[in-house]
């Protein structure tokens, strides 16, 4: 069983160890995407679960789905993989990962 070294671990993951606790102790900045038709694989409620979870100041969640003004409810594949991500999804990845690498001083 795989275990995170200085940290008890116990629960729901496949080697026994419950990672949302340990998720507090990320600071780094965070873009996360959810997709509205993603029902199986990473569904929105548990993908806010991971957002809220982050200690980060500096964290965007993006819910990927017609009712914000995206061309689709994306599902887990086509949030990245598909026609209409290069358009509305890749340019927000891009302008976010610009943005932070312009304030950091000397780059």
């Amino acid at each position: 069983m795989n275990r995170v070294p200085g940290f008890v671990c116990i629960g729901l993951s496949i080697d026994g160890c419950d990672y949302l606790p340990l998720l507090a102790d990320i600071y780094i900045p965070q873009l996360m995407i959810a997709g509205v038709g993603d029902r199986f694989i990473a569904p929105v409620s548990g993908c806010r679960k991971l957002h809220d979870s982050v200690s980060s100041k500096d964290k965007t969640f993006l819910l990927m789905g017609k009712e914000n003004g995206f061309s689709e409810d994306y599902t887990h594949a086509r949030v990245i993989n598909s026609r209409s991500a290069s358009v509305d999804v890749w340019p927000l990845i891009g302008q976010w990962l610009v943005s932070r690498v312009e304030s950091v001083p000397g780059v």
